[in-house]
């Protein structure tokens, strides 16, 4: 490892001003001729010299970048209970400076703050990779992007948040205010599955089934689909989601490793819109439009794959690539 000492300096001059004085002479009768008259007063206007000044600024340490790092852990995600409004997003609410909502089921019309910075202002990725425009199309991506959801919370295993200007390691586009990274579920070491369903609120239904195939040579892999329904909080914001998650890992030697990720998620529904006040006032406020007079019906589907090598170089030094298509 190199280190390197980089010192700097400023030197400001200060220009001499050369004032030139002037005299003023009294006319007075019979006075001395013309040109004796110009010789002096040339003399009395000659300038005067003056020293330069030279001022040294004080020198400073270049400023570095802070940023403060927090997690969700993967203990905290496998505590908590399915339903509609529980999404990626929301889970960052339990960290500092970040107040997340959603007005639909299932992520439709997710907000983010994150230390006063909303949407195209800090990054969010998913192993690295940036997922800004699939979040909320603030970036490039299309005005009607509400519900173009790709992960839902079993496609993860644990969540990265810094706060504040970024090592580079973690930066992304439009990082501004900072990053969140979601780290993808890794499979298990052993061979198993899991079965799962929940009913509740809103006609709401939920239901997960995942596979693992343990550690076979060193090949691990995993699949996981998720189903949901919902009717929505609100009047006519029905909605139903499926997502498909697969990870596969391959360590052939200590030192290189080989990672797979894969999402395929769809969403369909009518997603809440904005109802001016009188009418909420008048017709409750989970009141939306009748599908007879706005049918606002959207339909997305999201994919993508993140193939990542990694080989360790030395105990110093690890080479990471990763391609990826979505």
């Amino acid at each position: 490892m190199i280190w390197g000492i980089i010192s700097m300096r400023s030197t400001t001059a200060i220009a001499t001003l050369s004032l030139g004085q002037i005299a003023a002479c009294p006319v007075i009768a019979h006075a001395a001729d013309a040109t004796d008259a110009a010789a002096n007063n040339a003399m009395s206007t000659a300038p005067t010299p003056v020293s330069p000044v030279v001022v040294t600024a004080e020198q400073h340490a270049p400023l570095t970048a802070t940023f403060t790092e927090t997690t969700v852990p993967k203990s905290e995600i496998e505590k908590l209970s399915p339903g509609p409004t529980l999404t990626i997003e929301t889970l960052l609410n339990s960290q500092p400076s970040i107040f997340a909502y959603t007005d639909g089921p299932f992520g439709v019309r997710t907000n983010v703050y994150f230390r006063a910075f909303n949407s195209g202002q800090f990054s969010q990725t998913y192993d690295g990779i940036a997922l800004n425009d699939v979040f909320n199309s603030a970036v490039t991506g299309g005005a009607e992007n509400v519900n173009n959801i790709l992960l839902q919370t079993q496609d993860i295993d644990s969540i990265q948040v810094y706060h504040g200007v970024n090592n580079p390691s973690v930066n992304s586009y439009d990082s501004l205010g900072g990053t969140v990274n979601y780290l993808p579920k890794q499979p298990d070491e052993q061979q198993g599955g899991e079965l799962a369903g929940s009913y509740g609120s809103f006609n709401t239904f939920q239901a997960h089934a995942t596979f693992n195939t343990g550690d076979f040579h060193g090949l691990k892999q995993m699949a996981t689909f998720a189903y949901g329904r919902t009717d929505g909080w609100q009047a006519n914001t029905s909605d139903w989601n499926y997502n498909f998650y697969y990870a596969l890992t391959y360590a052939p030697v200590d030192g290189q490793t080989l990672r797979f990720f894969s999402v395929l998620n769809h969403n369909q529904g009518f997603p809440p819109d904005n109802i001016p006040l009188p009418l909420l006032q008048l017709n409750g406020f989970n009141y939306q439009f009748p599908k007879s007079v706005h049918d606002h019906a959207i339909h997305n589907t999201n994919w993508l794959g993140i193939l990542d090598y990694e080989a360790d170089i030395n105990p110093a030094v690890t080479f990471d690539s990763k391609l990826y298509a979505g």
